[in-house]
């Protein structure tokens, strides 16, 4: 993958349904793949044919390191797919408590992409208290 990547190899790549090389990487549980894709490029909210994405591939499969990586590299947690699920509903549907916790976390607001931005917030929100 880092060959493919570092000789211009295109990480949003997509088979005749959709699928991406992060979502595949994210469905195996491939963290450390799913972080240099989305160092390089990828798309992280990218949906397939059923509108899925990494995030609720990982989130089904209990993949706790993949999913840390995506929402830390910018993946939507609350778009629902083409049945309305989100990666939410399916770490808590098969009880992937972890999961649910940081993915509660960054949907809630709390990080929004960045984690250092709410703490930031939170200690000015304190001190203006």
């Amino acid at each position: 993958m880092r060959t493919l990547l570092a000789h211009g190899g295109d990480p949003n790549a997509r088979t005749y349904r959709g699928v991406t090389a992060i979502m595949r990487a994210a469905e195996n549980g491939y963290h450390a793949i799913v972080k240099s894709l989305a160092d390089h490029g990828a798309d992280v909210n990218a949906v397939n044919f059923h509108q899925e994405t990494a995030l609720m591939i990982a989130a089904s499969w209990g993949y706790y390191k993949v999913v840390q990586a995506l929402v830390r590299a910018g993946a939507v947690c609350d778009s629902p797919d083409k049945h309305g699920w989100t990666a939410l509903m399916f770490a808590k549907g098969l009880g992937h408590t972890e999961i649910v916790k940081i993915l509660e976390e960054y949907s809630n607001g709390a990080a929004k992409g960045s984690l250092a931005n709410s703490h930031a917030h939170l200690s000015e929100t304190v001190q203006a208290a």
